[in-house]
């Protein structure tokens, strides 16, 4: 495993976020996905009909809808971050990361059950010979 340091920029006001270690990546729900399962159960093997249609008759209002996932980086401590702040708890069991400086995101979650903090890959990441 190699040691090099990852340097990330908040997207809406490049203030460094992210300067450690390159964490592991991880594939996760997405925010959205997650989000909408507080109004919607999720399930892996849906109800579908033999047309292939979702059954929207179930009287629980569960339907099938496939997870969409994205990567992020998967970070244990919370002390490894620069400049992160932390909503308060979702009803979904998350919370939010976004900038300190700025208070935009939502630049990843924090798992609750999982204690685990994902950041977005998509985050872009100054190059490295243009470093100030």
């Amino acid at each position: 495993m190699t040691n090099t340091k990852l340097r990330v920029l908040c997207p809406h006001c490049s203030s460094v976020v992210f300067n450690n270690a390159t964490p592991q990546i991880v594939e996760r729900p997405t925010i959205r996905s997650i989000l909408r399962s507080k109004h919607t159960t999720i399930e892996q093997e849906g109800t579908q009909q033999q047309t292939g249609e979702l059954d929207t008759n179930d009287t629980d209002e569960t339907l099938s809808i496939p997870v969409a996932t994205e990567q992020y980086y998967s970070i244990r401590d919370p002390f490894d971050f620069d400049n992160v702040s932390v909503s308060k708890a979702l009803p979904s069991n998350i919370k939010l990361l976004a900038c300190a400086d700025c208070d935009k995101g939502p630049l990843g979650y924090f798992d609750i059950s999982a204690k685990e903090y994902l950041m977005l890959r998509t985050i872009p990441t100054p190059p490295s010979s243009k470093q100030h």
